[in-house]
């Protein structure tokens, strides 16, 4: 039986037929069915259209044109949308168990006045590896300014709210998301309207597009704080993104050296943030 609210999940993919399919199969296996789904597609060369035919009468709508990156990719899919919540669910993303959207529509259906809904996800270190840990934090005004304390594929945004704070500004081509959210908080001055759900919500792979663009996410991160700060987190802000810049080149050297997984079993171990499949 169909139950409120309604979602809009959103899928984006250039060239990337068979991540596409998994995430499309996550999404369909989901046991409230009260969504509709929305694939946009940057203009595939590979067999990703393929994909979408193969798959369609579980697609509500999807196009395929050239974009300008993954956030205006993104930004069609919200002018599509038609349900409460809006879900970014990129190809290769997967929910992480079957009731996913059950349970955000309980959590929704619990409170009042939420705008935001969003949980933990489970990354795994590579695609060869059983190396499972888990990001997401309760976001507070500490580490809202320090870090990224949330992962965009475990967040369901009201669609009403997204639409009034503006789309992603898709000239911040790795961290938009990050600014779209400092951008809300600058608006409404708190974050009581946040609702964070404790449990893993989505899967990934580490490696994707944020992952080898780093550099350009580190600098993008401080222009955040130079540009969307306000003055009483900005310099805290450019201290800690300074910071995460230098460990950019520490990760970058450690993968060319080949042992960044053997230094994420002996980090995530001690930090016992370890989840087992």
């Amino acid at each position: 039986m169909n139950k409120t609210p309604q979602f809009s999940i959103i899928t984006v993919v250039y060239n990337d037929a068979v991540n596409l399919e998994k995430t499309i199969k996550s999404v369909i296996s989901q046991t409230y069915r009260n969504y509709e789904y929305i694939v946009i597609d940057g203009g595939s060369k590979d067999n990703t259209l393929d994909v979408i035919r193969k798959y369609q009468q579980h697609i509500t709508l999807w196009k395929s044109e050239p974009d300008k990156g993954i956030y205006d990719a993104m930004n069609k899919g919200v002018v599509h949308a038609k349900g409460e919540f809006i879900n970014f669910l990129n190809a290769g993303d997967t929910y992480y168990i079957s009731t996913v959207l059950e349970q955000i529509a309980d959590e929704n259906n619990k409170q009042n006045s939420i705008e935001i809904i969003y949980g933990q996800a489970v990354r795994l270190s590579s695609a060869s590896s059983q190396l499972k840990f888990i990001k997401g934090d309760k976001i507070t005004t500490s580490n809202l300014f320090t870090s990224v304390p949330f992962c965009h594929q475990a967040i369901f945004y009201k669609t009403s709210i997204f639409r009034e704070i503006g789309p992603y500004n898709y000239s911040y081509k790795v961290t938009a998301d990050y600014q779209w959210l400092i951008r809300y908080y600058n608006s409404r001055q708190c974050l009581n309207k946040i609702h964070f759900v404790p449990s893993s919500l989505v899967e990934y792979v580490e490696g994707g597009y944020s992952f080898k663009n780093i550099h350009r996410a580190a600098r993008e991160k401080l222009k955040i704080a130079r540009t969307d700060f306000d003055s009483t987190h900005r310099a805290i802000g450019i201290i800690y993104f300074s910071c995460f810049y230098v460990k950019a080149y520490l990760i970058e050297w450690l993968g060319k050296l080949h042992i960044l997984e053997g230094y994420r079993h002996v980090k995530y171990r001690l930090l016992k943030r370890t989840v087992t499949s």
